[in-house]
């Protein structure tokens, strides 16, 4: 079996054994909820992103525990027993080449995205067409012997910062590289994205904010509100003072700080900060939470009256009084001086839409209303 003909049957046996791909190009096929395996037609390697680990057709059979002779024969690969004896010995061509100095500069001009975590570990994403573009966000990190190779750094991951920013101001926490560029041509202060997407958090070193304040900007859907919610958690047990925003009207589903950006949703850096401190995202209902007091105090605004010094809008008030004391003409009173947006014995009322849910029968309502 030669790379070739390994490669001529990737596509098939990957149909087989994976399913539906939820995508596929020219040059790639990708499978899995966000494309995180992925199969580079030419070549005929798969890399699996999650996992972090590539391999060629041959060791897909192995990780489904595919009798690999049964395989080969069935698309035409048959030449006799002796010919399929070392099959099993076939290594895929090396899915992560060493790379000096000079080849991983020349990968950093070609790439379209790249963020340096760390002098020994960056991440980049390649335009489509190019030879690496098989791989969304490719991570590289640096050996000892100084030669890069395309995988994931042992033991916690760096998290990005922007450099040559103010560490004193508030960090702009984004999800993804991509997300974190965008962000840094309209927000001034530092940007933070981790690297390994929001299930992967806690395989990063999150020290650099402990103590800071941190706005939180998610993705546009489950998954990045889920993250956003467990990082805020997180980093709150730290001593961070944590802000996160609900996304914008004007982003899609799954859309994210990038989309913001290119479509000018805000006009600049106090436009953005206002937005994600003035709309916050609202938690399920019955969620147990807490927050810090200088965080409480930091979100006092102006009470919004519907009648002024007695209740305020988005309120819930209650009128105690014993029976037959007019408990009833009292809240009718005020219902009908909100609907006319009449004062209330002197005190101002802002007219707005009144429903009135009548459980003692309309009959007297109806008199008292008139009245």
């Amino acid at each position: 079996m030669t790379n070739e003909e390994w490669a001529s049957i990737a596509r098939a046996v990957g149909l087989e054994l994976l399913g539906e791909p939820k995508q596929e190009s020219s040059t790639e096929i990708r499978w899995g909820n966000k494309g995180s395996v992925c199969l580079n037609k030419e070549t005929g390697q798969f890399y699996d992103f999650e996992a972090d680990k590539g391999f060629g057709v041959h060791g897909l059979l192995v990780e489904h525990n595919q009798d690999i002779a049964a395989v080969l024969k069935r698309f035409g690969f048959s030449g006799g027993v002796d010919s399929l004896k070392n099959v099993v010995n076939i290594r895929s061509p090396k899915t992560t080449p060493l790379l000096s100095r000079d080849e991983m500069a020349k990968l950093w001009k070609e790439a379209e995205i790249k963020i340096k975590y760390a002098d020994n570990f960056i991440v980049l994403r390649f335009p489509e067409g190019h030879n690496r573009s098989y791989q969304k966000y490719a991570p590289y990190c640096k050996q000892n012997d100084g030669f890069w190779v395309c995988k994931r750094p042992s033991g916690e991951l760096p998290l990005y910062l922007t450099p040559k920013r103010s560490e004193t101001e508030p960090v702009l926490l984004v999800e993804g590289e991509k997300a974190a560029v965008a962000s840094e041509q309209i927000y001034q202060h530092q940007v933070a994205c981790h690297h390994g997407g929001c299930k992967g958090w806690q395989k990063t070193d999150w020290s650099p904010l402990y103590g800071r304040e941190v706005l939180i900007f998610p993705d546009n859907d489950e998954a990045g509100f889920g993250f956003a919610d467990d990082i805020s958690r997180h980093l709150q047990k730290h001593g961070s003072l944590v802000s996160v925003c609900k996304p914008p009207e004007g982003l899609q589903e799954k859309e994210d700080m990038h989309e913001a950006v290119e479509r000018g949703l805000f006009a600049d850096h106090a436009d953005l900060v206002d937005y994600i401190k003035n709309n916050p995202m609202h938690r399920p209902a019955g969620t147990l939470y807490f927050e810090r007091a200088d965080q409480v105090l930091g979100q006092i605004t102006e009470p919004e009256w519907l009648i002024k010094d007695i209740f305020e809008r988005e309120s819930l008030v209650a009128i105690f009084g014993k029976p037959k004391e007019g408990k009833s003409f009292v809240a009718l009173d005020m219902a009908v001086a909100i609907a006319r947006g009449a004062e209330y014995f002197g005190h101002e009322a802002t007219k707005a839409p009144v429903v009135m849910l009548v459980g003692e029968g309309k009959r007297g309502t109806i008199r008292r209303l008139s009245a």
